[in-house]
């Protein structure tokens, strides 16, 4: 009868699986298909070059028919940020966004990002930052 009980307690009180999560990777002739199994593709000739910022959701059924929206807040070497404002139309889902190679050297480069999933009253639900995250601090000269 214990382990039944424990066993029960263990299932019904798992990890939380509501999330936020963000990741990148570099964008080049290896990123194609093509390139690893050696099948003609048109896009071999002008490969993409760049960088991904891929965002993945999961939330409640009660907060997505609020209808909340992603802030993903993106922070180039060259300190200027750039905000993009992403909707949610599922409760699960996915969302990438590219940076190509020459708005990242117009930049000097990617050095953060960071996402905050909103509600409409302004409350942030969830947030996740790269680890290299910072708040620039602008001085006027």
């Amino acid at each position: 009868m214990r382990w039944l009980l424990f066993l029960l307690v263990s299932l019904l009180t798992g990890c939380e699986t509501y999330y936020l999560d963000l990741g990148s990777i570099d964008v080049d002739r290896k990123y194609l298909a093509s390139s690893h199994i050696g099948s003609p593709d048109p896009r071999q000739e002008h490969p993409p070059d760049g960088k991904r910022i891929s965002i993945s959701w999961k939330i409640p059924r009660d907060l997505w028919r609020q209808d909340p929206k992603i802030i993903l807040t993106i922070l180039f070497v060259n300190f200027e940020k750039r905000e993009l404002e992403l909707s949610v139309p599922t409760r699960t889902g996915h969302h990438s966004y590219f940076l190509s190679a020459v708005d990242l050297k117009e930049h000097g480069g990617l050095l953060s990002y960071r996402a905050d999933l909103l509600l409409p009253s302004g409350e942030i639900y969830r947030s996740w930052q790269q680890q290299l995250w910072v708040e620039p601090i602008l001085l006027d000269r």
